[in-house]
């Protein structure tokens, strides 16, 4: 299943993801939720849940992803999607991997969690929705 990055838009959501350069965002963590407030070129401005705001570039943030479906292109949150994540975490967990590529297969594991876990609800949220 191919997925493609979701563009950055005001009011959508996001995570702060500086990985590659942690100067972009100095006290931000990495995988903060962020909200979009707006998109100027290749900079986006976010803000946090306490109001703070920060401008980076866009590649410093995590907007979440679409795959395929039936349909058309479906986002992250569908049920669908996290249900597919969830058998392919447990698929990629259970293979052996050749050393070489190991690595690898941790960063697809924990990208797939950081998907999963913030597209599923707490089980007691579930049960009172």
């Amino acid at each position: 299943m191919t997925f493609r990055k979701l563009p950055a838009v005001p009011g959508g959501r996001a995570w702060i993801d500086c990985t590659s350069s942690p100067e972009a965002a100095p006290g931000w963590p990495n995988g903060l939720a962020v909200t979009v407030v707006a998109c100027v070129g290749a900079r986006v401005t976010v803000r946090d849940g306490t109001g703070r705001d920060l401008t980076l570039p866009h590649d410093s943030l995590d907007t979440g992803y679409e795959y395929p479906g039936l349909s058309g292109r479906v986002p992250e949150t569908d049920a669908r999607v996290v249900n597919y994540l969830h058998t392919l975490h447990e698929a990629i967990s259970r293979e052996d991997w050749d050393q070489a590529i190991d690595r690898y297969r941790a960063d697809v594991i924990a990208n797939v969690e950081a998907i999963v876990s913030r597209n599923t609800l707490p089980r007691c949220a579930a049960v009172t929705a």
